[in-house]
């Protein structure tokens, strides 16, 4: 891999403790340490992260702070001002959680309730980290052309992150790989099944997502088997590539010190629920030769004191489990070391998870401590540990299965004093590198088979000390690369810099451009259709709403600008076409920076019957009464003067004259032509300091 440059995506990312952090952040670290350079758009955890900084030695930082959510925190507020009879029953936590609607009993609901329900629907559409995720793209944008990115990758969830690099990613254009750490749409469907409508908009988002990527990986084996039979496309752009643990194996420690000490350290999920165990503890103290100073089971993480519409400490209340349990916060990373350093089982809750396996499995088996696994028997997470020593997995749907587990743990645990660790031979096939290995083999392969557009913009030659407003010739900018709105603001100004003698102030300067100016209709209404022919989506709404303006631009073209351009010429960049109209426009492509004055004729059945389809390069002139035909190349910074009758290739910076033309002048700046629309028929009156004498 010749210097790639990879632009990672992740909401997640060092320093935070968040567990999707940890794959993006040890395959930047292996891309380093491989000779790749690394850009990374993240949160960062909320830390605080210097722009530009380097988070890991050759791992560039590109900080997008969390937007505020000014609505939904004044509902908060107000949510606390006027408490609710639920509220008070289950003792919420302030967080947004406590707004939602699977929050309030089904029998209570109301018009308030409905109301609520929906709002909170549409809210939370994909998920709710849309505005960050769209911020995250616009600074994606910036570092993948600051950088030269050649190759992007996202990590999903929030899969919101991978709707924004899609469009990130044919803005920079350059291939994206598409990282599933979860199933998307399939979520959804498990969960909801009712919401068909929302579920074939998801199933619609994900479609344009992986159909557009260059590669999807998934740390799914379930996940690959339904997307490649869902979209049969993506058969061979489907990869699985695990999670794993990172670092060495931790030793294994045998002896418990006759206690059973069991931790869970994450977030509890809403189908991870910890109740059934701690029905099952709350049964199995009910023996009597029992020592519950023995046990202890500790829940550290996120929501830790609140989970599935039931505070944890409310239903502790009275029980005689209570204290054996510990409710702690979300702590720091060592903080959590020390937690699992006095623990003899790890607890792991994946129930109805099928199609997933929680990263924290692959911890797990490298922490040396026994693990108790609770998931299903036919879930891909049972699946994967099946046979490994150590492991104790337990389906919860199995009546009185938690209670034999415990009294296992204990009968050994506390009064045989041994623990069942993992042996390292079954653990080795579950470290990180051999999935980072696959990563970076994927990445050199989409590289050495993608072109890189940045790197060939930079390479055609351009003309020296010439400045085209809006238009870099390092980015290789094209129309199929930016956003209607902002290729329509790159052409006003460009207008604008031509035309604003005599025009209004700074606040009204581009609306008036826009209004006054037929060749900017002309090239508007060019894109719209040039739109139209690449990008044929018979399904997609915006592309209807661009075919009927084309139609509208055609009609408008012909009466007001008296012209006619060819749907498939594709125009770089800003260009400036004749207010005065008459232009008949066949040509394959032309330059950004370029002037073509009025009653030109390009490439249309004009010489000796044969039909021909120049390309114009940039920064070209070309004076009114023109006829270029024939297929031939206008090389960049081209002069071609009034009244031409060209039908052969210009040099670079060459200026042509005469029917039939002729090379006049060789090695010429035409700068001062392009600075204004005045039309020069002689060369002489170009004053020394690059001005126009009148």
């Amino acid at each position: 891999m010749n210097r790639l440059t990879v632009l990672i995506l992740s909401y997640s990312f060092h320093p935070s403790n968040e567990i999707g952090a940890r794959r993006t952040t040890a395959l930047a670290r292996y891309l380093v340490d491989q000779g790749v350079r690394v850009v990374v758009v993240s949160l960062f955890g909320d830390k605080p992260v210097e722009p530009g900084s380097e988070i890991y030695p050759g791992v560039v930082a590109v900080p997008v702070k969390r937007p505020r959510r000014r609505l939904l925190d004044l509902l908060i507020r107000l949510k606390h001002a006027v408490p609710t009879r639920h509220h008070a029953r289950a003792g919420g936590d302030g967080t947004a959680r406590d707004l939602l609607p699977d929050a309030v009993p089904a029998e209570t609901r109301g018009l308030r309730s409905w109301l609520r329900e929906w709002y909170f629907r549409i809210l939370y559409f994909i998920d709710q980290y849309k505005r960050w995720s769209w911020r995250a793209a616009a600074a994606a944008i910036r570092a993948g052309r600051e950088n030269r990115a050649g190759l992007l990758v996202v990590s999903a969830p929030p899969h919101s992150t991978s709707l924004a690099a899609r469009w990130a990613a044919r803005r920079l254009g350059i291939p994206y790989v598409a990282d599933l750490r979860d199933a998307w749409s399939d979520d959804l469907a498990a969960a909801h099944p009712e919401r068909r409508f929302e579920l074939r908009l998801m199933r619609s988002l994900e479609s344009s997502v992986l159909q557009d990527a260059a590669a999807v990986t998934t740390t799914s084996a379930s996940v690959a088997a339904l997307l490649k039979n869902r979209y049969p496309s993506l058969t061979d752009r489907v990869h699985v590539i695990r999670n794993g643990y990172d670092g060495n194996i931790a030793p294994g420690v045998v002896e418990t010190g006759g206690r059973l000490s069991i931790l869970f350290a994450g977030e509890l999920y809403v189908h991870r629920s910890p109740y059934p165990l701690l029905a099952a503890l709350e049964r199995f103290l009910e023996d009597p030769a029992i020592d519950p100073t023995r046990i202890r089971l500790t829940f550290m993480g996120n929501r830790a004191g609140q989970f599935s519409d039931q505070a944890l400490t409310s239903w502790m209340r009275g029980k005689r489990c209570a204290p054996v349990i510990r409710l702690l916060p979300s702590q720091s990373s060592d903080a959590v070391a020390r937690e699992v350093a006095q623990a003899t089982v790890l607890l792991n809750l994946a129930q109805e998870q099928h199609l997933h396996v929680p990263a924290k499995t692959f911890e797990h088996l490298a922490s040396g401590r026994e693990v108790l696994l609770i998931c299903e028997s036919d879930s891909e997470t049972a699946q994967v540990v099946a046979g490994i020593r150590g492991i104790m997995q337990i389906d919860q749907r199995e009546p009185g299965a938690l209670e034999t587990a415990l009294a296992d743990l204990y009968r050994r645990h506390v009064v045989e004093g041994r623990a069942a660790v993992p042996a390292a031979e079954d653990v080795r096939t579950f470290s990180r590198a051999p999935s980072n290995e696959r990563f970076h083999s994927l990445f050199a392969t989409l590289a050495a088979s993608s072109p890189d557009p940045i790197r060939a913009s930079a390479q055609r030659p351009s003309t020296p000390g010439v400045a085209v407003d809006g238009a870099n010739p390092a980015r290789g900018v094209s129309a199929a690369r930016y956003s209607f709105v902002r290729q329509l603001l790159e052409d006003a100004r460009f207008y604008h810099r031509l035309t604003r003698t005599g025009s209004p102030g700074r606040r009204g300067a581009l609306a008036w451009t826009m209004l006054r100016n037929r060749g900017l209709w002309l090239l508007t209404f060019h894109r719209i259709g040039h739109y139209c022919l690449r990008r044929r989506r018979m399904r997609s709404p915006i592309w209807w709403f661009a075919r009927v303006w084309k139609g509208i631009g055609t009609g408008f073209n012909m009466l007001f600008c008296r012209s006619e351009l060819s749907d498939d010429c594709e125009i770089e960049g800003p260009a400036y076409l004749s207010n005065q109209g008459y232009l008949l426009c066949g040509a394959r492509s032309i330059g950004s920076g370029s002037l073509i004055h009025a009653r030109c004729t390009f490439g249309y059945t004009v010489a000796d019957g044969g039909e021909g389809r120049p390309i114009i390069g940039r920064n070209v002139w070309v004076g009114p009464n023109c006829i270029i035909a024939g297929s031939l190349t206008i090389g960049d910074g081209a002069t071609v003067m009034p009244g031409t009758f060209l039908t052969f290739s210009v040099p670079p910076r060459a200026v042509v004259d005469g029917n039939p033309a002729v090379v006049t002048h060789r090695d010429f700046d035409n700068a001062p032509l392009r600075r204004s629309l005045t039309v020069v028929e002689d060369l002489a009156t170009i004053t020394s300091d690059g001005g126009l004498r009148r």
